[in-house]
């Protein structure tokens, strides 16, 4: 469901549009395929709809939401989803989408951009590619969650990104990823303080992202079911730089 979506996304992204028409057209699109229309977070204890979609700098906008991609909502009292902010060329724009049927969900992200992405931007995405292909080859039954919070984070400590890693400013999460399913935040969450291990049948969301205050972000995340050889990856859509517009 979620591929399907992000095939239709290059269609409505344009200069001038504001994040509030793409996001709306994607969730029409999600609903007319299954999607359920909500998302149960327990443990947030928030309302959330479909996602983010998240152009240049609001993606680094502090939100209560306890997630690393900022955003700005319509309202002062719902500050959720898209705005009406008008898109525009060369500024990263991060779409942070959950599919949803038969009342369970997946979690996924893609980074797309009308023009070109600055440099450092795509350096940066460079390596979260990497770094997501690192955790995948720790992804396995037996493993302990804490085990694969920490590498990512000493990866990203020992680079040009630790600030900005996982949030930006006061927006910062302490975890690479969650359980998913009936309900968005299931456990277990992937966190120095998770020392449970991973079991066949589980499914997590891993997520990887790096943001640059004032400019925006750039990640990646993607749905996995644990099997008793690894994994099987859920959201099997090209993970690149998307050029749109």
């Amino acid at each position: 469901m979620i591929v399907r979506a992000w095939e239709q996304l290059p269609a409505w992204i344009r200069p001038g549009v504001t994040e509030l028409e793409v996001l709306a057209r994607l969730e029409a699109f999600l609903r007319l395929q299954g999607h359920q229309g909500i998302q149960r977070t327990r443990g947030f204890n928030y309302e959330i709809g479909y996602g983010a979609f998240s152009a240049g700098a609001n993606a680094c906008y502090p939100t209560s939401f306890p997630g690393a991609t900022g955003f700005i909502g319509l309202y002062p009292a719902i500050p959720n989803c898209g705005s009406n902010r008008p898109l525009t060329p060369g500024e990263p724009l991060i779409v942070d989408i959950s599919g949803g049927y038969g009342g369970y969900l997946a979690d996924a992200t893609r980074t797309f951009i009308m023009g070109d992405l600055p440099p450092d931007m795509r350096d940066a995405h460079e390596f979260i590619l990497e770094l997501n292909s690192e955790i995948e080859t720790m992804l396995k039954p037996g493993i302990e969650c804490q085990k694969l919070y920490s590498h990512a984070q000493n990866r990203a400590e020992n680079g040009p990104y630790a600030a900005n890693f996982m949030g930006a400013g006061d927006n910062h999460v302490k975890f690479i990823g969650h359980g998913i399913g009936l309900e968005l935040d299931e456990l277990p969450v992937l966190s120095a303080k998770d020392d449970s291990k991973l079991e066949t049948g589980m499914t997590i969301a891993i997520e990887p992202k790096i943001f640059f205050p004032e400019r925006g972000g750039v990640g990646l995340e993607n749905t996995y079911l644990i099997t008793e050889t690894g994994f099987e990856k859920f959201t099997p859509y090209r993970e690149d730089i998307i050029h749109v517009g």
